[in-house]
C-alpha cells in the first residue's frame, strides 16, 4: 500500500496534468450560466463536449485512486454543471428557472 508521501505526490500530479481543462470548463460554464448559451463561440460550444468527457474521466480515475474529497466534490460538481450545460434544455416556469433533461 503507497505511504502517505506517495499519495500526496499522486494527488499532485494528478491534479497538474488535468486542471488546465477543469478550469476551461469552469470559465466555460461561468459565462454559459451568467450570460447564457447564446454568448459561447462555435469554438466554444464544439470544445464544450470535450471538456465535459475529459472531467468525467478524470472524476472516474479520482475515484479509482481514492483522492481527497475535496477534489472529488469539486469534479462532482464541475461534471454535474456540465452534464446540464451540454444535456439539459433550460425553460422559465412561473419565474424560476427549471430544467427539462432531453431525450437522448
Amino acid at each position: 500500500m503507497p505511504d502517505k508521501k506517495e499519495l500526496t505526490m499522486s494527488s499532485y500530479r494528478f491534479r497538474k496534468e488535468r486542471e488546465v481543462g477543469w478550469i476551461d470548463l469552469d470559465k466555460l460554464l461561468n459565462k454559459m450560466e451568467s450570460k447564457g448559451l447564446s454568448t459561447l463561440t462555435e469554438e466554444e460550444l464544439l470544445h464544450l463536449p470535450q471538456l465535459y468527457s475529459s472531467v468525467i474521466s478524470s472524476l472516474s480515475v479520482a475515484r479509482s485512486i481514492s483522492l481527497d474529497k475535496s477534489l472529488l466534490d469539486y469534479l462532482e460538481n464541475l461534471a454535474k454543471r456540465a452534464y446540464l450545460a451540454c444535456y439539459a434544455e433550460k425553460m422559465k416556469f412561473n419565474d424560476g428557472l427549471f430544467y427539462r433533461l432531453s431525450a437522448s
